[in-house]
């Protein structure tokens, strides 16, 4: 599994202190990436393709590493994440298997527009990084059957809507380019005794 975790969110800190434990614990070897400029990791993010240049030396890395014969491997985006971890596996599909996109967007176009006034998103549009994830979704999938993406949204998540991931979907599953069964999605509902830490759950 590798990971590429939410903004601000470090290898270190957030994402194997969530995850690492329980994966082990499964049975699952796991790789957890740092943005330029984030935990450990050198340089900083001045453009779009400075992100995809990192993270595609840790997808370099990780095929390097020995694994079991016939040992999926998996990459898993958070939120911001999600849309770098999408573009690579389009870009590396012969070798990853499986896609799981947590909190994911549209587009970063598209999740700032649904977040902001329209007015002001046509003047800072230039300035925004594209991340089309459900270009790379459909460019993943064709790669072949066997390859699937899994959706996980919070309904009532309020950094990135829900509706992002619905519009992912109903895009996909319009599209006659690949199989609808390749996607799917796995959505998370408030429960009546929600409180702020509450730490989610299907």
């Amino acid at each position: 599994m590798l990971y590429f975790p939410g903004n601000s969110e470090t290898s270190e800190i957030a994402a194997a202190s969530k995850y690492a434990e329980k994966w082990q614990a499964e049975g699952i070897h796991c790789l957890f990436a740092s943005h330029p400029g984030y935990g450990r990791s050198d340089g900083c993010i001045l453009s779009e393709e400075d992100v995809y240049v990192a993270g595609q030396v840790f997808v370099d890395y990780a095929l390097k590493l020995p694994r079991p014969k016939n040992c999926p491997l998996i990459i898993m985006g958070w939120s911001i994440g999600s849309g770098v971890a999408m573009h690579l596996a389009a870009r590396n599909a012969k070798f990853i298997d499986k896609v799981v996109l947590q909190s994911p967007y549209f587009s970063m176009e598209s999740m700032v527009e649904e977040r902001m006034k329209k007015t002001f998103t046509r003047a800072i549009r230039p300035m925004i990084y594209k991340l089309p994830t459900y270009e790379n979704i459909i460019c993943f999938l064709q790669a072949g059957l066997d390859k699937k993406v899994l959706i996980m949204h919070a309904v009532h998540d309020k950094v990135i809507p829900y509706s992002q991931s619905q519009k992912l979907i109903d895009y996909c599953q319009n599209s006659r380019f690949i199989n609808p069964r390749q996607l799917n999605l796995l959505k998370f509902i408030k429960p009546d005794n929600y409180d702020p830490y509450w730490v989610l759950n299907p």
